[in-house]
């Protein structure tokens, strides 16, 4: 009878193991909850910044102080509604409605995996990208249509965007060089756009080549040539309406435009607003 209700153990170990805060929960104690609840946020921050994995010891923390709880548990307390079976899938769908909007329409975290925006981006750095406006939305794996702007004036060359290249299904991360229209000429990692030579001056050297600095409409950024280089073809371009091309910061070790060519505007995710 629930008068007389008291959570069991194996339960409270396994959902303590597999969704850590959440076996408070069953265990009748909301306040436990909400405080592992927050811890787990905060550590999961922290991993995805530092690329630690501080959060797996919640996994043996929760079930162990949830299994203790119960040793103290006194069965004659008021049962509440979210230690019941129902309970834990109702506050797990809210909390994940919560967070899949933010992610599908405003903003979305990545992890560069590459060099080909060095010095710029490393790998392992951590971004997040807005998205709101670029009518390319979905996360976890979810796409979702939206036929609202898809790029459009918000793009700005020397901006640093996510996008999908053509016949890729894997989010690259590169800087916008050509908008629509522009005839591009890229020799050596050099840049004109319609005609003008885009300004550059050499900033320092590294063990790996130079690094210059590069001004492109509001945006001044640093992009690294190397002494020892690849072999990319030069290119010369006219952009078409509606696409636009990309170049990695790196300019001699980058899968770009050079490559896989111009990106419609439906294929680009959002622009790269924080790094750290």
């Amino acid at each position: 009878m629930d008068d007389f209700w008291k959570p069991k153990a194996w339960i409270a170990v396994v959902l303590g193991v597999l969704l850590q805060p959440f076996t408070f929960l069953y265990v009748n104690r909301l306040m436990l909850f909400w405080i592992y609840f927050a811890a787990v946020v905060v550590t999961a921050f922290i991993d995805w910044s530092l690329g630690s994995f501080w959060g797996l010891a919640f996994s043996v923390i929760c079930p162990v102080h949830a299994y203790f709880s119960i040793r103290h548990y006194d069965p004659s307390a008021p049962r509440r509604w979210y230690s019941r079976w129902w309970g834990i899938p109702a506050i797990y769908g809210v909390i994940f409605c919560a967070i899949f909007p933010i992610r599908a329409f405003l903003y979305e975290p990545f992890t560069i995996p590459a060099s080909s925006m060095a010095p710029t981006l490393k790998p392992g750095d951590r971004i997040i990208v807005s998205k709101m406006g670029y009518g390319h939305y979905g996360t976890f794996g979810i796409e979702l249509t939206d036929d609202e702007s898809r790029g459009g004036p918000r793009l700005e060359r020397g901006g640093v965007y996510a996008f999908y290249p053509p016949h890729k299904s894997t989010p690259y991360v590169k800087r916008l060089v050509g908008l629509p229209g522009d005839r591009l000429r890229v020799v050596d990692g050099r840049i004109s756009i319609n005609g003008q030579a885009v300004r550059e001056e050499l900033a320092y050297h590294n063990r790996l080549g130079n690094v210059f600095r590069e001004s492109l409409g509001d945006e001044s950024y640093f992009v690294q040539r190397l002494d020892f280089g690849g072999s990319l073809p030069p290119v010369q371009v006219v952009v078409p309406p509606g696409r636009y091309f990309f170049l990695g910061d790196s300019r001699d070790n980058s899968a770009d435009s050079r490559i896989w060519g111009f990106v419609p505007a439906a294929d680009i995710l959002g622009e790269v607003v924080y790094v750290f």
